[in-house]
């Protein structure tokens, strides 16, 4: 009787540690996982803002090459990491 009490004890113990282990690897995904959503996000946001600024400074640099002589303006695009073959 004791022996049986024993090993059902025995058992419900390493019933519990299982679960309490899986519940803990299941804890610790889920926390990747929310790390993993919130950087993407923040690159997202990055690249929206990056793609933002881009239009506004190609914007800006049309607005200023309507105002100046044509090789000023090639001298500008050369600058901004433009080549020739990209331009024309």
């Amino acid at each position: 009787m004791q022996k049986t009490k024993r090993a059902r004890a025995i058992k419900k113990l390493q019933v519990e540690l299982r679960d309490e282990k899986q519940s803990e690897i299941q804890r610790r995904r889920q926390i990747t996982k929310e790390r993993k959503q919130a950087a993407a996000e923040k690159k997202k946001i990055q690249d929206e803002k990056t793609k933002l600024c881009e239009s506004i400074l190609f914007s800006a640099l049309i607005h200023e090459t309507l105002q100046m002589g044509a090789r000023r303006a090639a001298r500008l695009r050369r600058k901004m990491g433009r080549t020739k073959k990209i331009n024309h």
